[in-house]
């Protein structure tokens, strides 16, 4: 009785949201027409876009970071542009972030944790503006060769010299979310997305199916023909510990902590679980939040009450926490550790180099 009143219920929501959702895509659609004809081309600097064809999380900030590191190998001076999403205070001017401020750790407040992040990792200029031409022109003092998009994928106002698409597989293991927003998580649907991609990074390789593997793999060649398709996965660089900085490699963390607690609020928390699992860690306990919630000091308080043991969090959700320290009481934040991920190749090494080096 309760499975058939669920199917009921989902039915007649279907109805409703199938109309929203025509309406969207025919918005989506007049916007990209109007937009591409009149998109803003910026000279002597090169444009990459990271982007995806879903809400919700992918890996794109992940990717992000992989690639300023490896462009910055190179002797690259590189720029990010990110929208800031989340941020409790928004500001109509572009906020820039670059290696001769001071920040404070509430500054997180103003830019949002992934600039945040990536600003505390890279300390490379980083324009944070929901208009994202702006923040590129404010960039242009700093002389940067490339600019990176932090998403922006969906925003035809700028010309991209190279577009990144990235996809979670993970979500081709939910049917539901395949379809188009409001219906499911789709911005585009994935032939559009497809069909403006240089390069297609399929992440979280190893926490799906070989079939769906295949199965997706199948359907890109079948839109696309040949693509240039990356296979990624996640790989643990260290943990942190939030208060002292200490470092720890991911084996002698796993020797002195074999049991963790997890908390996250991001986008993909079940990736963030597997990640750890797969390197040995057992997790007692796990605390999820939305994507980009603001902590309070009760959350830490329950987290480390709960049990002895290390509380972990993504880099992520690391910079949303700092701004609490000082109102923590010492055995709380000795608790806390943050763990710094990369994104690894599978498959396709030889041609994120080629991408590296036609940047």
């Amino acid at each position: 009785m309760e499975r058939k009143l669920e199917t009921y219920i989902r039915y007649l929501s279907s109805l409703v949201l199938i109309p929203i959702a025509i309406l969207y895509y025919f918005i989506f659609l007049l916007s990209k027409k109007i937009f591409v004809k009149h998109q803003k081309r910026f000279e002597n600097i090169k444009i990459v876009c990271i982007g995806n064809a879903t809400l919700g999380g992918s890996g794109k900030t992940t990717l992000v970071a992989r690639l300023i590191s490896d462009l910055k190998s190179k002797g690259k001076n590189v720029a990010v542009v990110i929208r800031g999403y989340k941020r409790k205070y928004k500001d109509k001017h572009v906020i820039v972030l670059s290696s001769g401020d001071n920040l404070t750790s509430s500054y997180v407040y103003k830019v949002g944790d992934e600039a945040m992040m990536l600003f505390d990792k890279f300390k490379v200029p980083i324009g944070v503006s929901s208009n994202r031409v702006k923040s590129i022109k404010e960039l242009f003092n700093f002389r940067p060769e490339i600019v990176i998009s932090d998403d922006g994928y969906q925003n035809f106002k700028f010309y991209k010299d190279l577009n990144i698409l990235v996809i979670n597989l993970h979500d081709f293991l939910y049917k539901e979310k395949m379809f188009l927003f409001p219906l499911g998580n789709l911005r585009e649907p994935i032939s559009s997305a497809l069909n403006r991609a240089d390069y297609v990074v399929l992440n979280h390789v190893r926490y799906v199916p070989y079939e769906v593997l295949m199965k997706v793999i199948n359907l890109i060649k079948k839109i696309r023909g040949e693509v240039k398709l990356i296979l990624a996965y996640y790989k643990i660089r260290n943990f942190v510990s939030l208060i002292h900085k200490r470092e720890f490699k991911c084996d002698e963390f796993l020797m002195l902590f074999p049991n963790i607690s997890i908390a996250c609020g991001i986008g993909n928390p079940t990736i963030f679980l597997k990640t750890l699992e797969s390197e040995g860690f057992t997790v007692k306990y796990r605390f999820s939040y939305p994507d980009h919630y603001w902590f309070k000091l009760k959350d830490v308080k329950r987290w480390c009450n709960i049990s002895n043991i290390p509380v972990v969090v993504t880099y992520k959700d690391a910079v949303r926490l700092l701004p609490l320290i000082d109102h923590l009481e010492t055995g709380y934040v000795e608790k806390l550790y943050y763990c710094d991920i990369t994104i690894e190749f599978d498959q396709g090494e030889e041609l994120w180099q080629e991408l590296i080096n036609t940047l």
